[in-house]
């Protein structure tokens, strides 16, 4: 569904993130990034996840790694296979740069909070940081 039904996407959203559904051993924050993605997709947004399979420290998800996942509520999610135990992934560092050529809007999130970036065309190229304590 698009926003007022119109058919234009709003804008492309990328969501750059360590860990992402259905990893819920992590708890909130991938509640919170999956429900952030749901809903702009909704809203009429093009949405797509880089992530790893990280399920915990000694535990990934079993899902492809091969290919973007559509998901069901509309929005495409590419887990990337990540090497050490703390979401270390070389093909996701290989990935970025062309899903970066993609997006509008970037959202990376880590240890440090939420950060989001505009492509350097538009007018701010560093929206800001979210953290929550």
């Amino acid at each position: 569904m698009r926003f007022l039904d119109s058919p234009v996407s709003f804008m492309k959203v990328l969501h750059v993130v360590p860990s992402f559904h259905p990893a819920y051993s992590y708890g909130g924050p991938i509640r919170s990034t999956f429900e952030l993605c749901r809903n702009l997709a909704q809203l009429g947004s093009e949405v797509r996840v880089l992530t790893t399979d990280a399920d915990g420290l000694d535990r990934v998800l079993n899902v492809d790694k091969t290919k973007e996942v559509e998901l069901p509520e509309g929005f495409r999610v590419r887990y990337c296979p990540r090497r050490q135990r703390h979401s270390v992934s070389p093909t996701l560092m290989h990935l970025l740069p062309v899903y970066m050529r993609w997006a509008d809007e970037m959202l990376e999130r880590s240890l440090l909070g939420l950060r989001a970036y505009r492509q350097p065309e538009k007018p701010v190229q560093r929206l800001g940081t979210l953290s929550c304590l």
